[in-house]
């Protein structure tokens, strides 16, 4: 069995409170980070410097980059619209004093995860409000979209289907705290919560329960797919990033202090830069590059 190589490449520092969100340019090698100090920072791989694009007055918890675009989730504000290349907000869009947990752009429409309990439709055309919802009196966290449906994962415990009318079509209590993560592997939905479990659901079965794993010591803060889908990767308040084999639903690799030079805080959100590349970040304010590399026994 393969097993897997890990190297920290870079640590980048900048950050004057804890990381919270991390989003990406899937078409270059940029990223970009923000937190409890209100800066969002544009990164590019390789280069340990940052370059400052705004900063807002309180926390930030989510981001999200399209086509040269990066809507900032600002708590208890709204969503700014930033131009990357002039540094220059194109708008703010306020939704009330909710803290916004997670943002997602598709097809001209940003979509909102509101600490209300809310999910928040905006066109990216004019700016206007097309949708707001309430699919929980508890936050909803998590925003995923898996060919027609949008799957919600919240502080009720529950994940919520709807369908591409934003109807609710499916919800359960699929962990015994908030669900912090979603993903979905060939006929496998995989969910990720503070109970610090992972769970394995199967969609041709309405959504059975296959597998779980008791992951981490506590919370376990996001789950991210590899691009070829073949690891996935969790990260916690526990210190700990873990690499997991997808299809066989197995512990491959724990990345943490100790034995890789790891975070010494919780870690809060990490994402895959390409199939052997993770940036993670922390409420220590630095963000971490790894190169994770198989190496057959």
């Amino acid at each position: 069995m393969a097993k897997l190589l890990v190297e920290k490449l870079q640590t980048l520092e900048g950050h004057r409170d804890a990381v919270y969100a991390l989003t990406n340019d899937k078409n270059s090698t940029a990223f970009y980070s923000s937190g409890g100090d209100g800066m969002v920072v544009k990164w590019e791989l390789g280069k340990e410097d940052g370059d400052l694009l705004v900063k807002v007055p309180n926390s930030v918890y989510a981001l999200a980059y399209s086509s040269g675009f990066l809507a900032i989730g600002h708590n208890y504000d709204g969503i700014h619209w930033v131009d990357v290349a002039t540094k220059k907000e194109i708008k703010n869009i306020h939704l009330g004093d909710a803290a916004i947990f997670d943002i997602k752009i598709k097809d001209n429409f940003i979509y909102v995860a509101m600490g209300s309990g809310e999910l928040v439709v905006i066109s990216i055309l004019d700016f206007s409000i097309k949708f707001r919802k309430y699919y929980s009196n508890q936050r909803i966290r998590k925003i995923f979209f898996h060919k027609d449906l949008i799957y919600l994962g919240s502080s009720d415990n529950q994940i919520k289907i709807l369908d591409k009318n934003l109807n609710l079509i499916k919800n359960w209590d699929a962990h015994l705290n908030t669900v912090t993560g979603l993903a979905i592997y060939e006929d496998t939905l995989i969910s990720v919560g503070r109970d610090a479990r992972i769970k394995f659901w199967s969609i041709s079965e309405n959504y059975t329960l296959l597998h779980e794993i008791p992951a981490h010591l506590y919370a376990i803060n996001e789950l991210s797919l590899s691009p070829n889908k073949k690891y996935f990767a969790t990260c916690s308040i526990d210190k700990t990033i873990k690499i997991w084999d997808t299809k066989k639903m197995s512990l491959l690799k724990v990345i943490d202090k100790q034995r890789s030079a790891g975070h010494g805080t919780s870690i809060n959100k990490i994402f895959w830069e390409n199939d052997h590349q993770i940036v993670s970040s922390s409420d220590d304010r630095t963000l971490s590059v790894w190169s994770i590399q198989p190496v057959e026994k």
